[in-house]
């Protein structure tokens, strides 16, 4: 009977080992499972990226619509930015309360001086003054006020250099200039209307989108937020002077990079060479060109599903008939060597 009860012991330690083994191997094997599983799907986007980095290589077309979508996106960040350094300029500092004490002084001391730096930065950029009217019931009763916006001009063509340097993109992702490089000679018109035109439209419209997907409402409402420009002047007018600035701006762009380069100033002070181009009004505010007529229409398309209507379509196609008049003066004044006689 005793040497029935240790063998009896024996099988159940027996047993026990091997089913605490037998749980140790399943969760061993667990573990490496989810170990090959993860490397397994770093690697497979390690593989995915390379091919996608090759293809961006190979295909100049698929660079120039990452440039512009990825600045599309940078742009109206900017945008944002610019317009909260407008709000905090606004913040005025109200003195100590009785309830506040020392908290409340540092606290307000501080955005003090955040507003004055926000006020400096903001006096040294070109601005305008734009004039709203609220009505309380009567005109008699209707309020203007005043509100100062950042030329566009400045902020879709201010990161124009700096995203073309970091994409490496052979070709500037700004639409007007594409159009001018093709007077010029250096692209076909062919490609111009099937390739650049849609690849410059979709990808602005695709980047806004992203952006809008990625935004909170309220920063994506700031961000997105369509140009809208005055219509009391006629048609005509405001496409006539979008055409003027437009080609001196597509002239400047591809002239004082060079200039610059030959006197060996940094590249950094093309901004500052197109200011006079910034503060040049379009319409009867007194706003800006915004030398992006394919921003523009993403904008109107993503924030307000809509086309760009016929009063602000000269702001639109100005842009486009300016870069050809624009490519006509290079042609002139600043030819390619091959063209030079």
């Amino acid at each position: 009977f005793n040497s029935e009860m240790a063998s009896n012991e024996k099988q159940n330690i027996s047993s026990g080992t091997m089913s605490r083994l037998s749980e140790s191997r399943k969760n061993n094997m667990n573990k490496a499972s989810k170990k090959y599983s993860i490397s397994g799907a770093r690697t497979l986007f390690t593989v995915l990226f390379r091919r996608l980095l090759v293809e961006v290589e190979q295909k100049p077309w698929l660079r120039e619509a990452l440039c512009v979508s990825a600045y599309t996106m940078a742009c109206c960040i900017l945008r944002l930015i610019l317009c909260l350094l407008m709000e905090l300029g606004k913040y005025k500092w109200h003195g100590e309360r009785e309830d506040g004490g020392v908290t409340f002084l540092v606290g307000s001391e501080v955005m003090g001086c955040v507003s004055y730096l926000s006020k400096l930065l903001l006096s040294l950029l070109p601005t305008t003054s734009l004039s709203s009217s609220t009505s309380t019931g009567s005109s008699a009763d209707a309020d203007t006020t005043s509100l100062v916006v950042v030329m566009p001009g400045l902020i879709f063509t201010g990161l124009l250099f700096p995203m073309q340097s970091y994409f490496k993109c052979p070709s500037c992702p700004s639409l007007p200039v594409r159009i001018t490089e093709m007077v010029l000679g250096r692209l076909t018109a062919r490609r111009l209307v099937s390739v650049i035109l849609p690849i410059h439209f979709a990808s602005a419209v695709l980047g806004a989108f992203a952006l809008r997907m990625l935004l909170p409402s309220a920063m994506e409402q700031t961000a997105l937020d369509p140009i809208v420009y005055s219509e009391k002047n006629p048609w005509t007018v405001d496409f006539a002077k979008e055409v003027l600035l437009t080609a001196l701006y597509t002239v400047a762009v591809l002239v004082a990079p060079e200039l610059l380069k030959l006197n060996k100033i940094s590249m950094g002070l093309v901004p500052f060479l197109l200011w006079p181009l910034y503060r040049g009004a379009v319409d009867a505010d007194g706003l800006g060109s915004s030398f992006s007529p394919n921003v523009l229409y993403a904008l109107r398309c993503v924030s307000r599903h809509e086309e760009v209507p016929f009063r602000q379509s000269s702001h639109l196609l100005g842009p486009i008939v300016g870069a050809l008049f624009g490519g006509k003066i290079m042609k002139m004044a600043f030819p390619d060597p091959r063209d030079d006689r």
